[in-house]
């Protein structure tokens, strides 16, 4: 019968197909254990997604997933300066629309988005906030409206940590409702926001200000003593409230409705919880407490009872965390289900307890109990066993006792032979025995699931607590482990359980053992493994054998080996191979292999070796190694075996004095390499692979070091060389010459057939590599090497009339065809091809031209024919740069136009050329040639700037006057042109330029086809933006007395081009201002950025004039952009008044044609943009500097506009008129705003009236008006409403509204106010205010009277017995009830009543202040709100501290009465707020002043 001839290869692949198909059955299995998790992902898909409104939001399960992955890992550098400006430094980040980084400073606000307004999608911002050392952060919230709110906030959120320890201080924030205050416990906190990809809202504004921390929390020393009384006393919290005796709260944490009363504790003993055992906790409850007992002791907690919804993977709903306060170290994790957790015992004498609950289910909760108690640590190691359960460890349901043991023996385990144990456990065992000894672990039996690769469900790992370092790696299956050796005395034994399949489980016993003796067999310690069926572990001895499987036999499949093998210090160790036989060989090895490697560095010393091919020899560095084997889950063959002997270092060998002579001192990372190699100390020798008739092997990878005697370098020649190749990055077959200590490669990897040049190294130490891959073998290569002198230590030639060639390196190149290198010579060529011929393929050449120092280099060109011309040259091109900065003098050229003289700007340059794998032309040649640098100003066309296929001279041009251009007037110019010029006349003149003639594609908005650019040399600042078009520009003249010209065409539609005269004129800002301020005197100074403007502007120095576009019976033009620079005397403005206003419009924000004037030095607009065809009012500056821009589309034009202007006094000079009695007004400035068809602007009066529209009429569409009030010092100003009737109401007043601030600070008084409620009277609380009134462009009602009155500042009433009302409004939306200060020793507030209800968009708040040294109490009578809802985001009422603003509350909602609360001060401010839909009954609130309040004032 004849058998049927498989080849090899065939072979080899089946193996691999069968491995692919189980390999898709592992991951059909995986999917179906992913199952589970899915679940729960739709638990917050299905509930957390919804929107108000209750309509699914547009997120994806797979967007989902994505938000799952943190972003909040990434880790800022540390900064290496304190000292900031006002901007914070820009950090990493995602598309930030805000300043956002490090800021230090005492007090400041960070925020994103606007109220009205939106954050954008893609944000990740993150800001690093530092106050001075010893103080900590207060942060309170100006307004909150984000995405939400969903549960763990997976779409937008904001997220406050600590910055050293990345505690979250607050957790992912998102919603509509105003968190509570946060104070840090640090000087430096992050403050992160992250949007995902839809859904925006207004964002959130929040204010942070250091403030003083007391003695507590800079580690104030407790008392030792076991009194509760003597120590608690002693210590200081740091939220100014005395500690008390016995357990209370000290202060309140961040909480969400926490039904209990939570905060900070200090108190030897104690019991907290939520619920109760016959009732029920809350939804959405957030609470946390802290414990603190006296230093030097610990925490004992205790369960009474215990029932929370669960259990459930990572307890994703409700559940109870106790961790260290200091650390955040979890000493539970999240606990969850029916079961009483077992005790805890805590590491510090603080600690923090937190509890949780969603928005469904609730059970009995929990009862706590707490009490201090010694440190274990001091109980001395007992002589006899002892198990010491001190400390419950993080775990979730474990069915046994698990914690910290010490004793010097003892037994741990879970489940029993004939029984299982529990889906969900994880268990921890800390097992300590005296100092000195280690641990010895042996296995009774093991039954846990698997096996499977890498144990995935259910696992046991023993590891060193110390380092976490696993001694086991996770074991899973039926197999008994090998016993296990600590390296220490105190290790960590974990055990794991997933939510399926439960077999018998384990029983393990250790013992303490003393440290194991040296130079023999010791079996020390299972090293991490998987199922080996051979001994492993560390190895001390002088040599010995290692292996798995046998000749004739096989290995296991799933085996993981790992031995640690060391020897006597000062040796080495040598390894050889008695067989080996492993799957492969394949590309790096990935099924089964063995690897070889350094203990200390975990350097390989092999790589991964696979095959049936016996490895080289391998030698040590140092004298202990790490030999790892694994092998996969199918095809198995013999194994190997290894010999290992101690052998002496070749580290102190001498360097021999004769050549040639060869030391194999280290076999380094290489794959099957079937030649010698390894590490070289020699003077010369030879290194290749392959032959000329012959071929190199497959999948080599082979790595020769050599070394020659400090102060040589290695020259290295090629015998002969045939790799496959060649193609761009050798990614095949290549070899790789480096240097050994830098890494830097001297050649690139190199490949194809074509011999490489001689290469001369750096040092006197390389590394060689080779490497092939499993297709495609030639002849290889030859390489001999010798050492040699210097080259860098031969002096440069001083004769420069003849060339000096010095061949003195070979640069990173591949398959260069001619001599590259270094060059240092005055004169000489260089270049590749040839007239009449071509250059190769593939090539890559460098030269490094040097020149005398004090000269520089003038390039000429012999003949110059590359592939191209193309965008970039991104085929073949040359490129010159200088050799110091890198700096492209031609940038890439290509093509076959002669490129102009190009002149250095140093003594050193690089000259690149690069040709890529098809079509090769005849290619270059260059002369250079050493020339004085000049110092005399003419013309030198001295440098080509960086340019693609410019048909004129173009460079940088030094001269006092001259012409450039581009094109002809009865010709073109070129497609894809781009040309700069450079021009520079003497210091102290500026550039005046004036055109000839333009013709270029367009006019286009933005010019993005062709154009010319003018600007500033040093700054880059444009002084034309890009021109494009046929109308000539008007001069231009520059600041300094050095430009650059830009030009650049596209690939269609040419034109005449342009010509460009310049000439160095004296600076025009030395001219004088005139003082006689009467005739209107113009300098056409510069043209400032434009694009064919049809009149002339730049900068107008002048007493008086006009300014004017277009006119009364004619138009502008469109595309037209022009900008005035209007400068009259210093100590005057400018006052402008408008002759006629015509413009596209008016439409919201004048996006199409528009005029604004705005303030030259700061950017200010004066007006905003203005459009439309009424006239503006008057406009006065601020400075005696304004720029006026223009700015039209390409549609639509209209008549445009005339602006007189007119230098006059400062009117802020008016002095405030003593007679109070009238009202005088001061028509002082017009104040930003579009299109007011009222008088608005700056008042100083003691009373008045404003307002827009009338009763019976109506106001206009897209108004946009603003006063500013100003009434004298130590005034304040009251306001009352004559008549109201806005658009509205609606939630936040979005169409027309308005809004009364503070012009100092802007905190509005009002908020928006709409609707037809006449609002209640305002009472500012400065002497100055802004009024802001807008409409947009749709319905439009009477519109509003308000008059205003100077009033003098009341003081507070003596008096506290009397409720004492103040009419001064605090912001709120048409709140139905009295709302204001209050100042009294008692009282009721409210809203709504109990058979009645509130309204919509109520916004109340009430300030409370009693006497001196008196607080507050709270009580309530009734309370039923909307909700409940994490974070209260429809309607709230929420009290805080006046002073801090710290919440005593947090937003409270819902149906249930809250707890009583008692102030830290003597004034408190209520806030009630309802949103648009929904109301209910609404609260009454009782207080009264009791002894112990802090004065606020």
């Amino acid at each position: 019968m004849t058998v049927p001839v498989v080849d090899r290869q065939a072979a080899q692949n089946f193996p691999m197909l069968v491995e692919y198909c189980i390999l898709g059955l592992l991951v059909v299995a995986v999917i179906v254990k992913a199952l589970d998790f899915f679940v729960n992902v739709l638990k917050y898909v299905i509930f957390g997604g919804l929107s108000s409104s209750g309509v699914l939001k547009k997120k994806s399960l797979l967007m989902f997933l994505s938000l799952a992955s943190d972003r909040n890992e990434t880790t800022f550098p540390p900064e290496t300066t304190k000292k900031w400006y006002e901007k914070p430094q820009q950090r990493q980040s995602m598309d930030c629309s805000v300043n956002a980084g490090r800021v230090v400073a005492s007090s400041g606000e960070i925020g994103i988005g606007s109220i009205g307004g939106s954050y954008n999608d893609y944000e990740y911002c993150v800001w690093e906030i530092e106050v001075p050392e010893g103080l900590v952060i207060q942060i309170t919230w100006e307004y909150f409206d984000l995405e939400g709110p969903s549960p763990l906030c997976p779409y937008d959120y904001v997220d406050i940590s600590e910055y050293a320890t990345g505690e979250s201080l607050t957790g992912k924030i998102c919603g509509s409702g105003i968190p509570p205050p946060v104070r840090s416990r640090s000087n430096v906190v992050v403050v992160t926001f992250s949007s995902d990809v839809s859904v925006v809202f207004q964002g959130f504004r929040l204010h942070f200000e250091a403030i003083a921390l007391s003695s507590s929390s800079s580690s104030s020393s407790l008392s030792s003593s076991s009194s509760s009384s003597s120590w608690s006393e002693s210590y200081n919290d740091q939220y100014e409230t005395t500690v008390p005796t016995e357990t209370s709260p000290a202060t309140q944490l961040p909480p969400m409705n926490c039904s209990v009363d939570t905060g900070r504790i200090v108190a030897s003993s104690g019991e907290i919880g939520i619920g109760s055992i016959g009732g029920s906790y809350n939804n959405n409850e957030y609470c946390v407490w802290e414990i603190q007992v006296p230093e030097g002791l610990i925490i004992q907690f205790t369960w009474g009872y215990f029932n929370l919804e669960g259990p459930s993977p990572g307890c994703p709903y409700d559940y109870v965390d106790i961790s260290e306060y200091g650390t955040g170290e979890s000493l539970t994790g999240v606990i969850c289900g029916s079961s009483i957790p077992q005790s805890v015992r805590s590491h510090s004498n603080m600690v923090r307890v937190t509890f949780r609950s969603d928005y469904s289910v609730t059970l009995q909760g929990f009862s706590l109990q707490f009490e201090a108690i010694s440190d274990q640590y001091e109980t001395t190691a007992p002589t006899a066993p002892e198990v010491y359960e001190t400390t419950q460890l993080p775990q979730m349901f474990c069915s046994v006792n698990a914690g910290r043991i010490v004793a010097p023996s003892g037994e741990i385990g879970i489940g029993s032979i004939g029984g299982s144990y529990n889906d969900y456990e994880d268990c921890v065992w800390e097992i300590q025995v005296p100092e000195g000894l280690v641990i010895q672990f042996t296995w009774e039996y093991f039954d846990v699931e698997g096996p499977s690769p890498w144990c995935p469900y259910d696992y046991v790992d023993i590891a060193e607590y110390g380092t976490g370092k696993s001694l086991t790696g996770r074991i899973c299956g039926s197999s008994i482990p090998q016993s296990v050796r600590s390296r220490s005395n105190f290790v960590r034994v974990t055990f794991n359980s997933d939510y399926s399949v439960t077999l018998q489980g384990f029983r393990l016993h250790y013992e303490a053992v003393s440290e194991m003796p040296t130079t023999e067999w010791i079996e020390t310690t299972q090293l991490p493994p998987m199922n080996c069926s051979v001994d492993t572990g560390r190895i001390v001895a002088y040599s010995g054998e290692i292996g798995i499987g046998s000749i004739g036999g096989s290995y296991n499949i799933n085996e993981y080996c790992v031995w640690e093998i060391e020897v006597p210090e000062g040796l080495v160790i040598q390894f050889t191979w008695e067989y080996f036989d492993l799957e492969g060989p394949s590309p790096w090895c990935p099924y089964d292999y063995v690897d070889i490697s350094e203990y200390e560095t975990g350097e390989s010393l092999t790589g991964r070796i696979c095959g049936s091919s016996i490895p080289q020899p391998v030698r040590s560095r140092s004298n202990t190694v790490r030999v790892t084997f694994n092998s996969d889950f199918i095809v198995t063959l013999q194994g190997f075996m290894l010999q290992f002997e101690a052998i002496a270092g070749d580290c102190d060998t001498i360097v021999p004095t004769t050549p040639t002579t060869w030391y194999e001192t280290s076999q380094l990372p290489e794959m099957n390499c079937s030649v010698d190699t390894g590490r070289i100390v020699a003077y010369s020798g030879e290194i290749g692979i392959g032959s000329v008739g012959g071929s190199y092997n497959n999948n080599e990878y082979c790595v020769w070091e050599i070394e020659v005697p400090e102060g040589l370098i290695i020259k290295f020649t090629w015998e002969y060389f045939a790799l496959e190749g060649p193609s761009p990055g050798c990614p095949f077959d290549y070899v790789d010459i480096s240097e050994y200590e830098s890494g830097d490669s001297l050649t690139g990897r190199i490949c194809g057939s074509s011999i490489p040049w001689s290469v001369r190294s750096q040092s006197n130490k390389v590394r060689v590599t080779f490497s092939s891959d499993y297709s495609v073998t030639l002849q290889g290569f030859a390489l001999q090497f010798e050492a040699t002198s210097d080259q860098y230590e031969t002096t440069i030639a001083t004769e420069t009339a003849t060339p000096d060639w010095y061949e003195t390196t070979r640069l990173p190149q591949t398959n260069c065809s001619v001599d590259t290198g270094r060059v240092v010579a005055s004169s000489g060529e260089i270049g590749i091809g040839s007239i009449g011929g071509s250059y190769n393929d593939n090539e890559y050449c460098i030269w490094e031209i040097q020149v005398p120092e004090g000269q520089i280099i003038k390039f000429t060109w012999g003949y110059f024919s590359l592939e191209g011309p193309s965008s970039y040259c991104p085929y073949d091109y040359v490129d010159i740069s200088e050799y110091e900065t890198g700096e492209s003098l031609t940038g890439r050229i290509c093509g076959s136009e002669s490129p102009p003289s190009v002149t250095s700007q140093s003594n050193t340059v690089v000259v690149t050329f690069i040709s890529d794998a098809s079509v090769t032309f005849q290619g270059f040649r260059l002369n250079f040639q050493a020339i004085p640098e000049t110092s005399t100003t003419e013309w030198y066309d001295t440098t080509r700037l960086p340019q693609m296929t410019c048909s004129v001279e173009a460079g940088r041009v030094v001269a006092s006057s001259g012409e450039i251009g581009i094109g002809s007037i009865v010709g073109s110019y070129n497609n894809n042109e781009y040309c700069v010029w450079e021009i520079e006349v003497p210091e102290g003149l500026t550039v005046k330029f004036t055109w000839d003639y333009v013709s270029l594609e367009g006019p286009s908005p933005g010019c993005p086809y062709d154009y010319v650019d003018i600007s500033e040399y040093e700054t880059g600042e444009s002084l034309t933006g890009r021109i494009c078009g046929s109308r000539i520009p008007g001069a231009v003249r520059s600041r300094s007395n050095k430009v650059r010209v830009t030009f650049s065409s596209d690939s269609s539609v040419t034109l005449q081009g342009f010509a460009l005269q310049f000439e160095a004129t004296s600076d025009q800002y030395e001219t004088t201002i005139p003082t006689d301020t009467t005739t209107t005197e113009w300098y056409e100074i510069t043209l400032l950025p434009h694009t064919n403007c049809s009149v002339d502007t730049g900068r107008v120095v002048a007493s008086s004039g006009e300014i004017v576009i277009g006119s009364i019976g004619g138009s502008y033009s469109n595309n037209e952009y022009c900008v005035w620079e209007i400068e009259v005397p210093e100590g005057l403005i400018i006052k402008f008044t408008w002759d006629y206003f015509g413009l596209e419009g008016p439409s919201p924000g004048c996006p199409y044609d528009y005029v604004d004037i705005s303030e030259y030095e700061t950017g200010d607009s004066l007006t905003g943009r203005i459009c439309g065809s009424s006239i503006p009012g008057t406009v006065r500056s601020r400075s005696n500097k304004v720029r006026v821009t223009f700015s039209s589309d390409s549609s639509v034009t209209l008549q445009g506009f005339a602006l007189q202007f007119e230098a006059t006094s400062d009117q802020y000079e008016t002095t405030i008129p003593t007679d109070t009695t009238t009202t005088e007004w001061y028509e002082i400035t017009p104040i930003p705003h579009t299109n007011c068809s009222v008088d608005t602007g700056r008042i100083v009066a003691f009373s008045g009236e404003i307002g827009i529209g009338s009763i019976g009429g109506s106001y206009n569409n897209n108004e946009y008006c603003v006063w500013e009030i100003q009434v004298p010092e130590g005034l304040v100003i009251k306001f009352t409403w004559e008549y109201f009737d806005l658009e509205g109401p609606s939630y936040n007043c979005p169409y027309d509204y308005v809004d009364i601030s503070e012009y100092e600070t802007g905190e509005s008084l009002t908020g928006r106010i709409c609707g037809s409620s006449i609002p209640r009277s305002v009472r500012s609380r400065s002497n100055m205010v802004r009024v802001t009134f807008s409409s947009d462009y749709s319905v439009t009602l009477q519109g509003f009277r308000l008059q205003f009155e100077a009033l003098a500042e009341t003081s507070v009433p003596i008096e506290t017995s009397t409720s004492d009302w103040y009419e001064t409004q605090f912001p709120r939306m048409n709140c139905g009830v009295d709302t204001g200060r209050l100042e009294t020793t008692s009282g009721e507030i409210g809203i709504g009543s109990q058979n009645g209800s509130y309204a919509n968009n109520e916004h109340c708040v009430w300030e409370i202040q009693v006497p001196d040294g008196m607080k507050v109490e709270f009580q309530w009578e009734y309370f039923n709100l909307e909700g409940p809802s994490p974070g209260c985001p429809y309607d709230y009422v929420d009290i805080s501290e006046q002073a801090t603003g710290e919440s005593l509350t947090g937003r409270i909602c819902g149906s249930e009465s809250p707890p009583s609360v008692t102030s830290q001060s003597n004034t408190v401010v209520v806030t009630f707020i309802s949103d648009a839909s929904v109301t209910f009954q609404g609260f009454r609130l009782n207080f009264q002043a009791i002894p112990g309040g802090v004065f606020i004032s």
